[in-house]
């Protein structure tokens, strides 16, 4: 698989669940939720999925479905990594 392909693969991956989210509203009400239209979630989420893209290359999947998982799994993996950095440093370590 190229690197774009990778790349793209993984964003599909990040926005899948959000599709899901919203056949699930409209299940229940037809119009839009306020989240979704939103600019500032928007970014965060248009970031999120480049976030997963670039994940997915560094990570360098070999099928088309590994590169999804990244992209669906993306948000747990940078707050793992973010829980990681953000540990507290014992002295004598």
């Amino acid at each position: 698989m190229s690197i774009l392909e990778q790349f793209l693969w993984a964003v599909l991956g990040s926005i899948l669940p959000q599709l899901v989210v919203l056949d699930r509203h409209f299940l229940r009400r037809p119009e839009l939720p306020r989240r979704f239209r939103s600019r500032t979630y928007l970014l965060i989420r248009s970031a999120l999925a480049v976030a997963s893209g670039l994940l997915a290359v560094a990570f360098d999947p070999t099928a088309p479905l590994q590169a999804i998982y990244i992209g669906v799994t993306a948000p747990l993996l940078v707050q793992g990594m973010l829980d990681r950095a953000s540990l507290p440093v014992r002295s004598g370590q």
